[in-house]
């Protein structure tokens, strides 16, 4: 950029003006460079924010997923899906309680596989494991919603009924034993025919737990099985 000197003489002193000359254009191209540059930064900036949104998201979706998949696995039963022996221990407490609060009937029944030792035996644990999810299927799909099942110990099962006297109870599970007994499980040409021996009692109000309904329960069973099996017994 050149500079102006403008000469101004009078007679007596003659004076010299210096005039700096602007250059208009290279004083828009630096306005241009900045204003690029300030925009490159902002740019910059949010892409960061944004990618730290995202990597949190995916972390935190990541971790609710693990702690989900963690419960799942710790409270059901790896082979049938059902609820297993630890959810019981936590459940049966809330029924209990519920019962009280609302002085409703609460029963237990517990069923097992007959001959169940004898088809493992016989047929291999890989035709074992379908036999109980068989098992586990019927009687989930004649279960309320309200009702809980559970698979407790190799080929045993309990089900919560709550709002269900003893005597609903015990057609309840006999309505369960007569489609288990209709529904063999297959597998190649194989036909299994299985049968289940089942326990109902009834929650008493004086009961602080459900541990004295399921001994009577279990007592159901028992005998239920030195009867011949393929019956429901129930203890009041």
């Amino acid at each position: 950029m050149d500079n102006i000197i403008v000469n101004q003489s009078t007679a007596s002193n003659p004076i010299s003006v210096y005039v700096p000359q602007i250059d208009v254009e290279n004083s828009k191209k630096s306005d241009t460079l900045r204003a690029s540059q300030r925009l490159i930064f902002i740019v910059i900036v949010l892409s960061v924010f944004i990618f730290g949104i995202v990597i949190i998201r995916t972390f935190l979706t990541s971790s609710a997923k693990n702690t989900k998949s963690s419960l799942q696995e710790a409270n059901h039963d790896y082979l049938t899906n059902l609820l297993n022996r630890r959810s019981f221990e936590l459940l049966a407490q809330q029924a209990v309680a519920i019962s009280e609060r609302y002085k409703s009937d609460l029963s237990i029944v517990s069923l097992d596989i007959d001959h169940f030792k004898s088809i493992n035996e016989q047929y291999g644990q890989a035709l074992g494991d379908k036999v109980i999810q068989n098992v586990a299927n019927v009687i989930q799909k004649n279960c309320r919603d309200s009702d809980s099942v559970f698979r407790f110990d190799g080929e045993a099962f309990l089900i919560l009924l709550p709002q269900t006297s003893i005597a609903d109870a015990t057609k309840f599970a006999d309505k369960v034993r007569n489609k288990i007994a209709s529904a063999p499980t297959f597998s190649d040409k194989l036909i299994i025919e299985i049968t289940v021996s089942g326990g109902v009692a009834q929650w008493q109000k004086a009961e602080i737990t459900l541990e004295s309904a399921l001994k009577r329960a279990d007592k159901g069973l028992v005998q239920a099985k030195q009867q011949g099996r393929d019956r429901i017994i129930n203890i009041s």
